[in-house]
């Protein structure tokens, strides 16, 4: 009996000594994840099957997160029209973008560059695409291609002068609705116009572009009516425009954000305030001294500084409810995407297309204390691709790391056309990849299948062995443990090799 009492004893001891033990139980846990749990298959896929003088249309869903989408798993949204889509396509289900903004991402996309090298990042000193790269745009219309853009033309993260526009020879306005927009544009009948551009007798190449799910978020249009702002909550809906204008009082360099002329005296701006209050569309006031684009960027830079403002610090209990609604309006704007995309996609002339569908990064909703896309934690790094194959009757699941420089060869290669020498990507059926890469702003990381190795411009380091740790919560590198030390090690080599290799 002693005996028993002894060993119950030890037991219970070792188990609270593991409980109360970081260390002990990470250790553990990585174990039994090494001895138990198989990793994805690091071969090649099958490769797609050619599609010699097919269109392509390649569809980008600005700031999309995977983990939105029902096919991913989602359990707050709701996105029948991708589900379907995703189950008749090839889905890369750890897809990883180079960049957490939208102005390298694209260009990556693009060009099958890491931004260290094509060096394009959208800020106000960006480059301009060196002229010794092609874009996709450029390949394919060398290769007779019709090259049509549809998308923002005046803003300045996708400026054609950037080298976006480079190889298209045709610009239309966005067929995704933006802001108040949204339930009054008609995206159907846009795609029926564009249609009627695309040559019976030449392959066209088509790009749409969606800001839908990029602040500033909006509801369902019929319930603006029931949303206001006032100093204490967070703005939602096109009535908040109202609120907001003379807000711009206390914030007038978003006002200023990109004006043609911007008055600079202060009277002449609380002038236009209330003139364009007066006014039934403020969005068509204000677009006489801005873009539109430049007046949504604006007020969602200004709807994000009123969400940080609440939202930080997290721990705060009364701020749980607003930080459900704010969450749930970036939910609703996905529903809203994709009620739009189900009107395009039934629209879409889909025999003898690729269709190429992608997110150029995701978004954080403060769940690192954060909100929008600056910084490379799961939220924002995953992002979906799906290619929709028009002689491929069945979906398939592909667990296998994917780059977003990887998709420019994937497509070229499915169209049989040979890839530029600047190439840095790759088709998956050619390379199976054991790391992903991405840098952005001086951030970088390096992930595995297994690990993800962040680090800042201030150069602190952040590590997660994600098996146990999806949610990027505990950052291992504190510790010192020899496991984590060579994890450590291994991709901080890794990553600074990519990075040496960016610069040659």
């Amino acid at each position: 009996m002693k005996l028993y009492v002894g060993i119950g004893a030890l037991v219970l001891s070792i188990a609270l000594f593991i409980w109360h033990n970081d260390k002990a139980l990470w250790s553990i846990q990585y174990f039994c994840h090494q001895l138990f749990v198989s990793s994805p298959s690091s071969k090649p896929i099958n490769a797609l099957p050619p599609c010699r003088n097919c269109n392509l249309i390649l569809i980008s869903l600005d700031t999309l997160r995977a983990d939105r989408l029902g096919f991913f798993g989602a359990k707050n949204t709701a996105t029948p029209a991708l589900d379907r889509i995703a189950a008749q396509s090839t889905v890369f289900t750890a897809a990883f973008t180079n960049a957490y903004f939208t102005t390298p991402s694209h260009m990556s996309v693009f060009t099958s560059l890491y931004p260290p090298t094509h060096q394009v990042d959208g800020s106000v000193s960006s480059r301009v695409l060196d002229s010794q790269y092609t874009t996709l745009a450029e390949v394919l219309q060398k290769r007779g291609y019709n090259t049509l853009w549809s998308g923002p033309t005046g803003f300045k993260f996708l400026d054609p002068h950037l080298g976006f526009g480079r190889g298209f020879s045709s610009f239309y306005e966005p067929v995704f609705p933006r802001g108040s927009d949204v339930g009054q544009k008609q995206p159907a009948a846009a795609i029926t116009t564009l249609h009627a551009k695309m040559k019976s007798d030449t392959p066209t190449f088509l790009f749409l572009h969606s800001f839908m799910t990029h602040l500033p978020y909006f509801q369902n249009p019929n319930n603006y009516s029931t949303n206001s702002f006032d100093n204490t909550t967070i703005p939602y809906g096109t009535d908040l425009l109202r609120n907001f204008l003379p807000k711009l009082k206390m914030h007038p360099q978003l006002l200023m954000f990109q004006m043609n002329r911007p008055p600079q005296d202060p009277q002449q701006i609380h002038a236009l305030i209330q003139h364009c209050s007066q006014e039934h569309t403020l969005r068509t006031c204000f677009q006489r001294y801005a873009s539109a684009d430049s007046f949504w960027h604006a007020l969602g830079q200004w709807q994000l500084e009123k969400a940080t403002e609440k939202f930080k610090p997290l721990t705060s209990t009364p701020h749980s409810q607003e930080l459900a609604q704010y969450r749930d309006t970036y939910d609703r704007a996905v529903q809203q995407l994709d009620k739009t995309v189900e009107q395009i996609w039934t629209t879409l002339e889909k025999k003898n297309t690729l269709v190429v569908i992608f997110s150029d990064h995701g978004e954080e909703l403060f769940e690192h204390g954060a909100g929008s896309h600056t910084n490379f934690f799961e939220h924002t790094a995953r992002v979906p691709v799906i290619i929709y194959h028009p002689k491929v009757q069945e979906g398939t699941r592909v667990p296998q790391l994917f780059s977003l420089v990887d998709l420019m060869p994937t497509i070229l290669e499915t169209l049989e056309i040979p890839s530029p020498p600047q190439t840095q990507g790759k088709a998956p059926w050619r390379h199976a990849r054991s790391h992903v890469f991405g840098g952005t702003m001086r951030s970088v990381f390096v992930r595995t299948v297994e690990w993800k190795f962040l680090r800042s411009p201030n150069g602190d380091e952040q590590l997660f062995f994600l098996p146990e740790d999806p949610e990027e919560k505990n950052n291992l590198l504190p510790t010192d443990l020899p496991w984590v030390k060579a994890a450590h090690r291994r991709l901080d080599q890794d990553l600074r090799q990519w990075e040496l290799e960016q610069q040659l």
